[in-house]
Formats: C-alpha cells, structure tokens, sequence
C-alpha cells in the first residue's frame, strides 16, 4: 500500500506542477513588485530563460502522467514494471535535453545554478531507475525522492522567475 501511495503522490506532485504552469499568465511580467511598492525589474534574458523552462516542464509533465499511471497499475504486476520504468526513463531524457540548452543559455546566474541542479537530478533520477531494476520497494522509495526533489527545485525556479 505504501508503494501505491509513493507512486500516487509522484504522480499528483506532477500533476500538480502542470497545473500550477497552467495557471500563470502566458508571459512573466517586466517589473514584479517587492516589499513595500520595491520594483524590480525581470531581463528580457531571464524572462525568456522562465518561460523556456515552464514550457519545458509542462511538456514533460504531460508525458509523464500517463507513464506514471501505468507503473502504478504495474507495480502489481512485476512482468509490466520494466516497460513502464524504460518509458518514465525515456520520458526524463528528453527532458534533460530540453533542459541542458535552457540551463546553458540562462544569464542569471541563481537561475542556472538551479536548472543545472535539474538536470544532476534528472540524471540522478534515471540512474536510480536503473539501479532499482523492477524492485517494487525501491521504485516507491525513488518516487518518494523524485517528489521531495522535484517540488523544491520547482518552488525555487518559481521564485527565482517571480511566477
């Protein structure tokens, strides 16, 4: 039961990144203000580098759910776990490629630091995939881990843009 409510939660956690991404305007706003009517201003460079990476996490996280959906319906069944993990490892490759251009281009350096930070997850991430090799314990405590990663990095990328 564990496992099931591991996996449920990665699975909400992306779901519900996606629709925290649905819910911010199409475009980040030049001036955000701070403390007290403080204004800052958000560079052209790092709106775009904001709106690159929320495209590309809302890109993922729509691959992800269905994949998600079919290791916890596996889980169960051992035989179907593998294709399930080669499609969730699949589906975090391509996200690693979209991200590792968005992090190199990004001119803050806060806002590299941490989509460089990603993309080491992600890496991360996919290894532990492979090191659990179908073992229903160990993918419900990787899940558990992807959360915990996954939500920080997020909040502070959202931080970090002002969304």
């Amino acid at each position: 039961m564990r496992r099931m409510a591991a996996i449920a939660a990665l699975g909400a956690a992306l779901v519900g990144s996606a629709s925290c991404s649905a819910d911010r305007p199409a475009s980040v706003p030049t001036a955000v203000t701070h403390r007290a009517g403080e204004v800052k201003e958000v560079s052209p460079e790092k709106k775009a580098t904001c709106d690159s990476f929320t495209a590309a996490e809302a890109q993922t996280t729509a691959a992800v759910r269905p994949v998600v959906d079919r290791l916890m319906h596996q889980l169960s069944d051992p035989a179907g776990t593998p294709t399930a993990v080669d499609e969730l490892k699949a589906v975090l490759t391509a996200y690693e490629r979209k991200l590792v251009p968005i992090a190199d281009a990004a001119t803050d350096p806060q806002l590299q630091a941490t989509m460089r930070l990603e993309v080491e997850q992600v890496r991360t991430a996919r290894a532990d995939l492979d090191a659990a090799k179908g073992d229903r314990v160990k993918l419900a405590e990787l899940a558990d881990k992807i959360v915990e990663k996954r939500m920080d990095t997020a909040d502070t990328v959202q931080n970090l843009c002002h969304l």
